[in-house]
């Protein structure tokens, strides 16, 4: 059957889209999780910027000093963290010769393991930095411009959703709830396990329990390391030092009672405001990480969120 001229403008035009679409793709491939997190941070920080709109009067400055703030945001409780663990990790080893000594055959195979694993993962961070270093760049210079001219953006992806305006409302409303959720999930969680952690490290005589609870609030963010980051090593390191008291009973208290608030608390928190499954909120924020990167404790339960509405959507136009 002949195709009709119109018909073969049609199908190449489609043609040329798809090969486009597939080669862009291939383009920003590398790119898509830095580009993913500057969306996501300018949501989460869209009220601080206009807060500053007001007050300074101009977008680019408004826009800049925004991202000054995130990176203060992020950098100052990092270096404390990397301070206090540099000044400790000194401390271990300089006191590693004399716990040899105390120390059988079995655990200083495993303690050697470790130590070359941990070295093995700096050195492959650290080979890493300049590539990190591209992603950081991109990442705020997609937010300046995502700052300054978001809402145009967002209005005209919004209109071009081909999409009915009450699914449309939908989703953004769920995207909105799903973010908000998350926040209160993590910032709640972050402030019990941090006390929790505290007292748990006061109990058992650990030095600088409020210091350390406070890093515990901030890692609290973090569901593939968590916590535990920070309650394991100083398990070990006190029972290292002989003090089995205070080593073995960290340990239990972190396993049995920071753990719990980690795994059952937070998805609770999360999935009461999502509607959405506690298991759910546990594969989406888990699944996120992994595929994501850190952006993904949003990105995991949206799009579990989303693809539940979609369905009930799809159910709901079958049935009328």
């Amino acid at each position: 059957m002949e195709i009709s001229k119109k018909n073969y403008l049609r199908y190449s035009f489609i043609g040329l889209f798809l090969l486009v679409l597939i080669l862009s793709f291939l383009v920003v491939r590398d790119f898509l999780i830095p580009l993913i997190t500057g969306i996501v941070l300018v949501y989460f920080f869209y009220p601080v910027y206009k807060k500053i709109k007001d007050l300074v009067k101009n977008k680019n400055v408004a826009s800049l000093i925004t991202i000054i703030l995130i990176i203060l945001i992020v950098t100052i409780p990092l270096f404390f963290i990397i301070k206090s663990l540099i000044v400790d990790s000194l401390a271990f080893y300089q006191n590693l010769e004399t716990w040899q000594a105390n120390l059988s055959p079995a655990i200083l195979e495993i303690l050697k393991s470790s130590l070359g694993s941990l070295s093995q993962s700096i050195s492959s961070f650290v080979f890493s930095l300049p590539s990190f270093a591209i992603s950081i760049l991109i990442t705020f210079y997609l937010m300046f411009y995502l700052f300054r001219d978001g809402e145009q953006f967002l209005k005209s992806f919004k209109k071009n959703l081909p999409l009915k305006k009450k699914h449309k409302d939908k989703l953004f409303n769920e995207f909105k709830t799903v973010s908000n959720a998350v926040a209160y999930g993590l910032i709640l969680t972050g402030v019990i396990e941090g006390i929790i952690g505290g007292i748990g490290f006061w109990i058992f005589g650990i030095p600088n329990p409020i210091f350390w609870g406070l890093i515990m609030a901030i890692l609290t963010i973090l569901p593939a390391v968590g916590t535990s980051i920070v309650w394991i090593p100083a398990g070990i390191i006190a029972l290292l030092q002989g003090d089995y008291f205070s080593g073995i009973g960290i340990l239990i208290y972190g396993a049995l009672i920071i753990t719990s608030i980690e795994l059952i608390l937070k998805p609770k928190l999360i999935g009461d405001r999502t509607k959405l499954h506690p298991l759910l909120i546990i594969l989406g924020v888990l699944g996120g990480l992994q595929f994501f990167g850190f952006i993904g404790i949003v990105l995991g339960p949206f799009i579990l969120v989303t693809l539940t509405t979609l369905l009930k959507m799809l159910v709901i136009k079958n049935e009328t």
